[in-house]
């Protein structure tokens, strides 16, 4: 975000699939970012699926 803050989503979160579908419409957004956080399961990841532009 523009003051520094950041989003965590899990798919335990009420309307989850909602907000997911919107962000992946976002420019530049990582494509397959579901497929790379399934592996190895239950484990922790965390990664940047959307930056800053440019």
């Amino acid at each position: 975000m523009a003051d520094g803050s950041f989003w965590t989503l899990h798919e335990e979160i009420a309307g989850f699939e909602h907000v997911a579908a919107d962000l992946e419409r976002l420019p530049d957004f990582l494509v397959g970012w579901r497929g790379k956080l399934v592996l190895p399961p239950f484990d922790r990841i965390w990664m940047v699926v959307w930056g800053k532009p440019g």
